[in-house]
């Protein structure tokens, strides 16, 4: 099984996302979007601070991911650790990027060569959008900067935003993401998903909700910002808990 694959998406299998012992929720449609110039500026300026200064990130995908992360761009450091629940089983994905360096670790999980240690990557061979770096649309952990770059229309709602994103063009990164298959499954293909949005009294992004529907089932997906310009500290393994990855680590983290 990809890496990558099994972190931004076991949560969407997508049948089977809301819990069969539950009554079903009715996914209410809601009404059309009258799109405003102005608001999608707006929300196209909220993730600025994201190249500009440090933030903490969460990101949920209904009951089987929560990821939270840190980023500072200016600093060059970085770190995000993925929680993905299948059952009673549980696998942690941590990242952490120390100027040019990528360290990757899987806990939970067991992987050939590597066992479980530090895995040191090597850009030259990592798989475009298969890790989160300093690049732009890729230094954000949770993909809410993918997703809004992505967006068809908004307009103002009370104190937030409302619209619809096109998820066949968020692009591949660290967090949300979606594979062909899964776009497929969505309602009208993944082009038009409804979005919130939230924003703090610097018109900085700080809350991001989607429901992903797939026929009667659904996947509730938030995402939050916070703790803007606190210092974070991001520890560089120990040496002795490195290996550089092996050309077999590679295809594991997938490509999309």
């Amino acid at each position: 099984m990809r890496v990558r694959a099994l972190v931004v998406m076991l949560a969407l299998a997508v049948a089977g996302c809301s819990d069969p012992g539950t009554p079903k929720i009715e996914i209410v449609e809601p009404s059309p979007v009258v799109d405003d110039p102005a608001a999608r500026a707006a929300l196209a300026h909220s993730l600025d601070f994201i190249a500009t200064t440090s933030f903490e990130t969460y990101l949920n995908m209904g009951p089987q991911v929560d990821a939270a992360g840190f980023m500072d761009a200016p600093h060059r450091v970085a770190q995000l650790a993925t929680v993905v629940k299948n059952g009673d089983k549980a696998t942690t994905v941590r990242i952490r990027l120390i100027g040019d360096s990528t360290y990757y670790k899987l806990d939970g999980m067991t992987v050939p060569d590597v066992g479980d240690r530090w895995v040191l990557l090597e850009r030259a061979k990592t798989p475009v959008g298969s890790v989160m770096s300093f690049d732009p649309l890729r230094n954000d952990p949770s993909g809410g900067a993918r997703v809004l770059h992505a967006v068809t229309a908004a307009e103002r709602d009370g104190d937030g935003f409302r619209g619809t994103v096109d998820m066949t063009r968020i692009g591949k990164g660290s967090g949300i993401a979606l594979r062909p298959e899964q776009l497929g499954a969505l309602k009208d293909g993944g082009t038009a998903v409804p979005f919130e949005a939230s924003l703090d009294a610097q018109g900085r992004l700080v809350q991001l909700r989607l429901t992903l529907v797939a026929g009667e089932d659904f996947l509730p997906v938030q995402v939050r910002y916070s703790a803007f310009g606190t210092a974070g500290a991001v520890a560089k393994p120990a040496d002795a808990d490195v290996i550089v990855a092996p050309a077999s680590f590679y295809p594991l983290l997938g490509a999309g």
